[in-house]
């Protein structure tokens, strides 16, 4: 199984491009401890209208 431990950080809620999240991605070991990647960050999408490019790329492991 992996897990995403996913924080928001606000820095201005007036303009949504300024939203950041940060996220990290781990896996749960047979001995109940977790190991996780370093942590990076996204920001969130623009208003409606505003232009921008935006690139999403999912990628898991469902193997045994």
């Amino acid at each position: 199984m992996i897990y995403v431990q996913l924080n928001r950080i606000i820095v201005d809620c007036a303009f949504c491009e300024l939203c950041r999240y940060e996220y990290k991605v781990g896996h749960k070991l047979k001995n109940g401890t977790y190991i996780w990647s370093k942590q990076y960050q996204f920001s969130a999408a623009p208003f409606p209208g505003q232009k921008s490019l935006q690139r999403v790329a999912i990628f898991g492991d469902m193997g045994k």
